[in-house]
């Protein structure tokens, strides 16, 4: 590669910014919340825009196919949950939504459509106490509005 070539490269990699960019749970949060699995047993919302400017099948390191943002949208402290089977996050919007989770043990988990329908869904069975990152995104490029819910069972 010449020098010129090298250079051309790099203008090109800087001009583009975040596109280079994946999801990164070091980013820091838009929100962040503490909560319980009791507090959970009762669906909990949360409204957020989805979708971003990072396209998730640049990104090999996590799962899916959508567009989200480098930060999580969320960041829930999540306690008291070894007494519920089940956590379950879900999102309705106004678009075609997904949903992309980075658990309390690391372990990235991915939805798109869920059942037939354009709405995700992420089970989490036997959750651990700790730290979820979320991401709401959209299918395509377009950024709606949509509703975050969790859940215990």
């Amino acid at each position: 590669m010449t020098k010129l070539t090298a250079l051309g490269v790099l203008v090109f990699l800087a001009s583009t910014g975040g596109a280079l960019a994946c999801p990164s749970v070091s980013d820091p949060a838009g929100m962040t919340i503490a909560t319980t699995g009791e507090d959970l047993w009762s669906p909990n919302s949360y409204g957020v825009a989805a979708g971003g400017d990072i396209d998730l099948d640049a990104c090999p390191s996590v799962p899916g196919t959508g567009m989200v943002v480098s930060g999580p949208d969320f960041e829930f402290q999540l306690s008291g949950l070894a007494g519920y089977n089940l956590l379950q996050l879900r999102v309705v919007g106004d678009c075609d939504t997904v949903l992309l989770v980075n658990d309390s043990t690391g372990q990235w988990h991915f939805s798109d459509d869920f059942n037939g329908a354009v709405h995700p869904v992420i089970d989490i069975v036997g959750a651990s106490d700790g730290v979820f990152d979320v991401w709401v995104g959209t299918y395509g490029s377009e950024i709606c509005s949509a509703e975050l819910t969790l859940e215990t069972f």
